[in-house]
């Protein structure tokens, strides 16, 4: 049997696998507020508005947007296959690689998940995976703008789906522009046609996400959701910088609002790096805030400014958690079942789930837990190593193209990764699938070529 296509049907049964366990999808009280907000068609940017957008086109096609899952799953498992076929005949250890892959909690049961942050990932390698080809097939005008054209929609749909998803269309303009570079002839041009190739994709990257985002924005709440989400993780700063200094200087917020002062004051004995969860369930936190917007963004700049290395301590605390998950059970690693508040779950007329499948996907999963397969450090271990290879490939002249489309998209996984040591605000594993999948993607491609 072709390699190619045993490969293409590991991976294949590995996505049935994973809907027929998951169908109709594992639905957390996120997303069923989300799917809520899909059938209504009014959206709360407090999560990124297209997941419910989406969730509303397939609630109409199908009660419940079973086929979400469907289209999410196919561009993470189509991704895959994509990196992993530019090899015309793969190797037996990729298509082993595959079927590890496919046993593995983070696809048989995330891509299963209706959560934005596997969307993201999954669009996110889609779409370098879609570059790759276009490299391919860049003599051929149609087939390669068919492409690139392609990986804008993916691109700008991560862009959509994650507040700090703008990093992976950067990274994906540096990549293109290296393309651009690569097959341009040598001349004074050549610098000139690869810029240009970068910032145009940049901008209809942006443009396409910027059109999306005034469309979802026209049928929004009008709830200031994100600018509530900023002056929560701020005021998490000032109790964590509290709770690693108690000699920090809170006489500013103090001065101009008492309540958000005694609010980080109270709330930095018990902060944590893990969860913001310890200062939002504070009594009366949200009383303490409503209104104290600017006070806080005052003392949190002043934080920065004038004690940085407290700021950094605290925000690489932060940091190491997310990417460490060094307590994994308070970092939220699985979900299966269907959850939400019963007054939400009565108006979609959807009843809580927990069948004896979900049971018994959750016992596998968490039989993972506390192994190297369920570690960020493990998959930033991978694309190290693909990395280099990939680096080293290139010196030797063999599969250029592929491989700067490989760089471009660990870059941009790292990236964003590193992002979080700025705005994050817990440790949930799946805020960083994307480096997880990214690492799968460019492991298959490596064990691939032959």
């Amino acid at each position: 049997m072709n390699r190619r296509v045993l490969l293409a049907a590991v991976l294949a049964a590995g996505l049935a696998a994973c809907l027929w366990l998951s169908w109709p999808g594992q639905f957390s009280p996120d997303s069923i507020w989300q799917l809520m907000q899909g059938r209504t068609g009014v959206y709360n940017n407090w999560h990124p508005p297209v997941m419910a957008w989406l969730l509303g086109l397939f609630d109409r096609v199908s009660p419940g947007a079973a086929g979400f899952i469907v289209f999410d799953a196919g561009l993470g498992y189509g991704a895959l296959l994509a990196f992993a076929a530019l090899s015309p005949r793969p190797r037996w250890s990729a298509i082993l690689a595959a079927a590890a892959f496919c046993a593995s909690p983070l696809l048989l049961i995330y891509q299963g998940d209706v959560w934005k942050d596997v969307l993201f990932a999954d669009a996110g390698v889609a779409g370098f995976a879609a570059l790759a080809w276009a490299d391919r097939r860049w003599h051929e005008r149609p087939w390669r703008y068919g492409l690139i054209a392609l990986a804008l929609v993916l691109f700008a749909l991560a862009v959509l789906a994650r507040q700090n998803g703008a990093l992976v269309a950067l990274w994906a303009a540096v990549g293109l522009a290296a393309l651009a570079w690569r097959h341009a002839h040598s001349g004074p041009r050549r610098p000139a046609i690869a810029v240009l190739h970068g910032a145009l994709a940049l901008a209809g990257c942006l443009v396409l996400a910027g059109a999306g985002a005034t469309f979802l924005a026209a049928h929004g709440d009008g709830d200031p959701a994100q600018a509530q989400q900023v002056e929560w993780v701020q005021a998490w700063d000032l109790a964590g910088a509290l709770r690693a200094d108690p000699k920090f200087d809170l006489r500013a917020l103090q001065a101009t609002s008492p309540d958000a002062a005694s609010l980080v004051r109270g709330a930095a004995p018990v902060w944590k790096p893990s969860r913001i969860d310890s200062l939002i369930l504070y009594p009366g936190a949200d009383e303490a805030l409503d209104g104290a917007g600017p006070a806080v963004a005052s003392q949190w700049r002043s934080l920065i400014l004038t004690r940085p290395l407290l700021y950094a301590r605290v925000r690489l605390a932060v940091l190491g958690q997310i990417l460490a998950t060094p307590n994994l059970g308070d970092c939220r690693p699985l979900f299966i079942g269907l959850d939400g508040d019963k007054a939400t779950l009565d108006r979609l007329k959807l009843p809580p789930r927990n069948r004896d499948r979900d049971a018994q996907l959750r016992a596998y999963g968490v039989a993972f837990v506390g192994t190297p397969v369920l570690s960020h450090l493990v998959y930033v271990g991978l694309g190290l190593v693909a990395a280099a290879f990939a680096v080293r490939d290139m010196r030797r002249r063999r599969d250029i193209g592929d491989n700067l489309i490989i760089l471009a998209m660990l870059g941009a996984a790292a990236s964003f990764a590193l992002s979080f040591a700025v705005v994050g605000l817990s440790c949930d594993y799946r805020y960083l699938y994307l480096l997880d999948l990214a690492a799968m993607a460019a492991v298959l491609h490596r064990l691939a070529k032959a």
